[in-house]
């Protein structure tokens, strides 16, 4: 991608962009589409650049007030020393975009907690799931708390977001931010474990939801996946055919137990539950495009 540099007055290359998808994610942009708009490469860059250097600043000052989070954003990417300080690029590249600092401002958070962050894990999860459904649910599950576990490593997926979450709860940006991630949830992976539970012919109880599972799963790995990243000895746990399981796997194990029953009536243990085999010959169903 090549951008105009004032300071330099010549255009500049500043390496490649892989174009996101962020219909629906920029909400204060100056325009819907163009050159100018979510699309754009260099739309996607002042983004990208901007989540890169809000994640080093924040990393330095996290005892900020909740109650200026407007003034601290101006100090750390502020609307136009962002561009021309930091990216050496027109303040014009921001002011056509974000005609507003405080437009600029949400959708950089919007964006940092965008929930396509988790989309290429999402991917290669669900290309090893049908081998995984082959075997026993507890096996099943520990590789894919492992795997997610393991993508929570990620400086880049999980930090900032956390970092923005703990530090502004109650900035609207972020309130909203949280919203669009819970539906994401839902809709990539209730299908998915509805497929697993019918793959392994489980039913959930009369007054537990699909998505109240998901919340669960989710909730289980990402705590796990942060206590991993401060303390990577975390203890594991042993599970039958797994003597070292990650701890959410064991957890989850025991959740579905109080959750689920056998097609056929019947209630099984989290011992139980990690042996069995499948049952039925359909695959997991997997999420839309």
């Amino acid at each position: 991608m090549r951008v105009f540099s004032p300071a330099a007055q010549a255009i500049q290359d500043r390496g490649t962009v892989v174009v996101e998808d962020l219909t629906g994610i920029l909400q204060h942009i100056a325009h819907d589409e163009g050159p100018n708009g979510p699309q754009s490469p260099v739309t996607q860059y002042l983004l990208r650049e901007g989540a890169s250097h809000l994640a080093a600043a924040l990393t330095q000052d996290a005892t900020s007030d909740q109650g200026r989070v407007p003034a601290i954003l101006a100090t750390l990417v502020g609307h136009d020393s962002f561009a021309t300080k930091v990216l050496a690029v027109s303040r014009n590249q921001l002011r056509r975009r974000w005609p507003l600092a405080s437009g600029w401002y949400a959708d950089l958070i919007s964006y940092s907690l965008r929930p396509q962050r988790f989309a290429r894990n999402a991917v290669l999860l669900l290309r090893q799931l049908p081998a995984w459904m082959d075997g026993p649910l507890g096996v099943l599950i520990a590789r894919f708390a492992d795997a997610e576990v393991e993508s929570s490593q990620d400086p880049h997926l999980y930090r900032l977001g956390e970092t923005i979450m703990t530090l502004w709860p109650d900035y609207p940006p972020v309130r909203q931010a949280l919203d669009v991630y819970r539906q994401s949830v839902v809709e990539t992976w209730a299908p998915v474990y509805a497929g697993i539970l019918a793959r392994y012919g489980l039913v959930l109880r009369d007054g537990v939801d699909i998505s109240d599972a998901c919340w669960v799963f989710q909730a289980l790995v990402i705590r796990e996946g942060l206590e991993r990243r401060i303390d990577p000895e975390l203890r594991t746990a042993s599970i039958p055919g797994i003597p070292t399981a990650p701890l959410s796997a064991l957890a989850i194990l025991i959740y579905l137990a109080g959750a689920t029953d056998t097609t056929d009536g019947r209630v099984l243990d989290y011992r139980e539950l990690s042996q069995r085999m499948p049952v039925h010959c359909r695959p997991a169903a997997t999420p839309g495009p």
